[in-house]
């Protein structure tokens, strides 16, 4: 995705399930959801800019509306067109926003102590 590499794990099949984790985080916070869920879904967990190996934005925008645009542009990059997106902190505030923004991709929504 232009000049940022996202990092990400992605396991299982099924409906997809995107985890979007919180500040101060990364993917592995969603290590014990994620292998619940793997037998039934495809999950895909993200590190978001900034955060685990991903590393930081390449201008240094953290804006919330940034994040939704990469998430969106990474979900279209590995071939989801709806998923579940679930997000914690942070990454809740990603996900309603995604939502917002992204109507048709998001089919459902869980926000864990979201931000915002």
């Amino acid at each position: 995705m232009d000049d940022l590499r996202v990092h990400y794990k992605r396991a299982g099949s099924g409906p997809t399930v995107v985890l979007l984790h919180g500040s101060g985080s990364s993917l592995h916070g969603f290590e014990a959801v994620a292998d619940l869920l793997v037998p039934s879904f495809d999950v895909i967990r993200p590190d978001l800019p900034g955060f685990g190996l991903t590393g930081p934005h390449p201008h240094r925008d953290y804006h919330i509306s940034t994040f939704s645009t990469i998430v969106a542009r990474f979900l279209s990059t590995v071939g989801v067109t709806g998923a579940a997106v679930a997000g914690n902190s942070l990454g809740g505030n990603i996900a309603w926003n995604l939502a917002l923004d992204q109507p048709r991709l998001v089919t459902a929504l869980v926000l864990i102590n979201a931000t915002g």
